[in-house]
């Protein structure tokens, strides 16, 4: 936009950066009269006009992609605050592209894939654990495959909050000891942590960091023989708010594939178990076999019988 770059500059502006606030007709186009003839208001100006009427002369939350800074917000806040002389927006929540081959999705280009397509493919929270793997304001790549890399992760996440709901049920309410203490620190400092990343700039690829950082804390401490319902209730917790009710990135009732919820897989495992206290075992293996057919594995654990996908 500057003099003598890659553009010939305007006649009509004084100066080659200046950005229209009311254009001229043209033919075939939409136009209004105006005191300067007939026209319509600049693209600009209408994001500015949309704004204060629904939202008034501030709000607190601006967003857009990176490729909007400028020129598209720039030009907002110069002609919002010239008008009112106040400060447009608090916040700026500008988010990165989405890159496929290195190359922006963009209508324009036709190279985009839509929400509508991915979820008939994939689970809406493994989709989510991808959007949610960088930060909101960095470049996200995607290509064939990335989402089946991603589903590996996402499944150790799910299968860890799972088994933990199971180990609530058969664990011990008893005093803490010293291995107990420990784990309830290191919690402690692991949900401070996940507080710090979600009040920096809602940092959720760290966030989601410090949550494996938690599945790794609560497997070394049942490896250890810790067994406490109040240390897997604290952990809970935190997967419970940040996993589930912030990100909502773990898949508690659906199974993916087999169509069968959690609530319908536990009353087959309980069905198992007893069929087996009857010494039925070849029923019984056949429900394990044939759950196995549907993706679900069973697996026979000292705290019980336990299934993940």
């Amino acid at each position: 936009m500057r003099e003598g770059t890659r553009f010939e500059v305007d006649p009509a502006k004084r100066d080659a950066v200046d950005f229209a606030l009311w254009k001229g007709a043209k033919p075939g186009e939409p136009a209004w009269d105006s005191p300067w003839g007939l026209g319509r208001p600049g693209w600009h100006i209408e994001c500015s006009a949309m704004s204060q009427k629904y939202l008034g002369e501030e709000f607190d939350f601006h967003g857009g992609g990176t490729d909007l800074i400028f020129p598209h917000h720039e030009n907002e806040i110069a002609q919002s605050e010239a008008a009112t002389g106040k400060s447009l927006a608090r916040y700026w929540v500008h988010t990165g592209m989405i890159n496929l081959k290195d190359e922006k999705m963009s209508k324009s280009l036709g190279n985009v894939i839509s929400i509508k397509q991915l979820t008939e493919r994939y689970p809406k929270e493994l989709l989510r654990f991808y959007l949610l793997s960088v930060h909101y304001r960095s470049a996200l790549e995607y290509y064939e495959g990335k989402l089946e890399e991603m589903e590996r992760g996402w499944s150790r996440l799910n299968d860890a909050v799972r088994t933990l709901m199971a180990d609530m049920e058969q664990a011990e309410n008893a005093a803490l000891g010293e291995l107990e203490q420990k784990a309830v620190e290191e919690i402690k400092r692991l949900g401070e942590e996940l507080f710090a990343a979600f009040s920096d700039d809602f940092n959720t690829a760290k966030a989601i960091g410090v949550l494996f950082e938690l599945v790794r804390e609560v497997n070394t401490y049942k490896h250890n023989g810790g067994n406490n319902r109040a240390v897997f209730a604290q952990a809970l917790e935190l997967f419970q708010l940040y996993a589930i009710d912030i990100m909502d990135i773990v898949q508690l009732k659906k199974v993916d594939g087999s169509g069968l919820t959690a609530d319908l897989l536990d009353l087959l495992l309980g069905l198992r178990e007893e069929l087996r206290r009857a010494r039925n075992f070849e029923l019984a293996d056949r429900i394990r076999d044939e759950l196995a057919e549907l993706g679900v594995t069973i697996e026979d654990t000292p705290q019980g019988p336990r299934w993940k996908v």
